[in-house]
Parts: C-alpha cells; structure tokens; sequence
C-alpha cells in the first residue's frame, strides 16, 4: 500500500470514529404525514407522548364507532335507542373516549361538550325495569333527533317491556 493510500484509509477510519462519538447518524428520520383514521377500536386514538401533538378523530367519527358496537333497538320519538353491555364502567369509558370538555359532573350525570359544539350526556336513565346508564348524542342538529345507548349491567341486554 502506498502512503497515499495508507493516509486515506487512515482518515476514513477516524471520521467514523469521530462520528460515532458525537452520535451523528447517516440514516435520515422522515415521517410522513398521513391523515388519521378513525376506526372502531375506540381506543386507536389516544396521546402517544405528552411532547406530540396528535389529531383526534372527530366526534362524529368517535360516536359512529361506538354506536357500532351498540346493538339497535328501536325508534321512539325523537330518539333512536341501541342496547349495550357493560353498565357504567363501559358507558364511561365510551363517554371518555369522546374529544371534547366536560361542562357538567354530578353523582347521577355528565356533560362534555365537542368540538362540533355538540352535547354528549351520560346519565342514569329512568322509566325501565333496569335503569341502566344511558350516552345520549345528537343524531342531527337540524332535525332534532337525538341516539341513545343504553348500558345494561351483565353480559345480557334484557327485554324490556
């Protein structure tokens, strides 16, 4: 090998040395920006660190995957009535999955408001055998309708008369 040679192989050498010591890499760290896609696990949207910023699916698109997994029952009025399991701890946990504000926390109701400037109650409803706690979200703000989940405690939806 001949001294030239020899003094590049020599720098190559050191400059990767030196570029590990101060932690330089050659690869480059891109993220794409993509869009979210709101899904039915409830769960998909969530803070992945306190230091990022992350775009929440609206709340149009939260409540469309948690009615999905509500069974429909009836129409009555103006409200559009689904059953579902779980009692309070899952109508909670659906009511927390919803982006907006709480505006009202007493013992027996919530209110959160979105950024839609809709209304999602969870409350304890009356009037059935059971009382079940009930998410009770606006179907439309020009007609006037509203969906109404109700959380039947157990595994079974009971029939109401």
């Amino acid at each position: 090998m001949d001294k030239k040679s020899k003094k590049f192989m020599i720098s190559f050498i050191l400059s990767f040395f030196f570029l590990s010591l101060f932690n330089f890499s050659l690869e480059f760290n891109v993220s794409a920006a993509v869009p979210p896609v709101c899904s039915d696990d409830v769960k998909a949207v969530q803070a992945i660190d306190d230091d990022l910023i992350t775009i929440q699916c609206s709340s149009k698109d939260q409540w469309a995957a948690i009615r999905s997994n509500a069974t429909y029952s009836n129409v009555n009025g103006n409200f559009v009535n689904y059953s579902n399991t779980g009692g309070y701890t899952k109508a909670r946990r659906d009511f927390d999955s919803m982006p907006g504000r709480v505006t009202v926390n007493t013992s027996s109701t919530m209110v959160k408001d979105t950024g839609e400037g809709l209304h999602l109650t969870l409350y304890r409803s009356t009037g059935t055998n059971t009382n079940p706690w009930s998410l009770q979200y606006p179907r439309s703000l020009i007609s006037g309708t509203y969906d109404k989940i109700r959380y039947y405690e157990g595994s079974v939806i009971p029939i109401e008369p």
